[in-house]
């Protein structure tokens, strides 16, 4: 292998690496979100696992 190829694949694996790190940044996040906000537990429930509180009326609307 020749110098360019191998600062080729160097900025390659940089570049991967900042992308895991992001990716990583941005799990802890959510997870963050998870442990500690009451609020966005609540969002993911209702938008993700379609719940709802005891008190709520659902209306479903059918497409035609």
């Amino acid at each position: 292998m020749n110098v360019f190829s191998l600062k080729k694949e160097l900025k390659e694996i940089e570049n991967y690496n900042q992308s895991v790190r992001d990716e990583n940044d941005r799990l802890k996040h959510y997870i963050y979100l998870l442990k500690e906000d009451k609020r966005f537990i609540e969002k993911i429930a209702r938008e993700e696992l379609g719940l709802v509180k005891t008190e709520e009326l659902i209306y479903l609307f059918e497409d035609h």
